[in-house]
């Protein structure tokens, strides 16, 4: 296993939207160090089949990753689950990932956060 893994946390149709934005993102910052194999969604529950080839993790299953470092993005539409679930996130530790469309064009003084 690697030394780094993302999760998507969500696995519906906004988290389905965003994984395929992390992998060119990681693809094209090899530094990270995470190749899509430990590329997973994180839900509550373990799922039992992939999801468009990713595995599911369960967010206990996440938190037992032998990874070193746990990025992290959170793709569920419900702004108050959203925050609840960046707070439990970073205060374990995981370092948020902003992510970015190759398309996106980030203006000189455009700052995303």
């Amino acid at each position: 296993m690697g030394e780094a893994i993302f999760g998507a946390f969500g696995r519906g149709g906004f988290a389905r939207e965003v994984m395929p934005i992390a992998r060119h993102f990681l693809a094209d910052r090899p530094d990270y160090g995470i190749a899509p194999d430990q590329m997973v969604f994180v839900d509550r529950q373990r799922g039992d089949a992939p999801v468009n080839g990713h595995a599911v993790l369960s967010e206990d299953d996440f938190a037992a990753h032998p990874a070193v470092r746990k990025y992290f993005c959170v793709a569920v539409g419900d702004g108050r689950l959203r925050q609840a679930i960046t707070a439990r996130a970073l205060n374990a530790g995981y370092r948020l990932l902003s992510l970015a469309s190759r398309h996106a064009v980030v203006m000189d003084a455009g700052i995303i956060g």
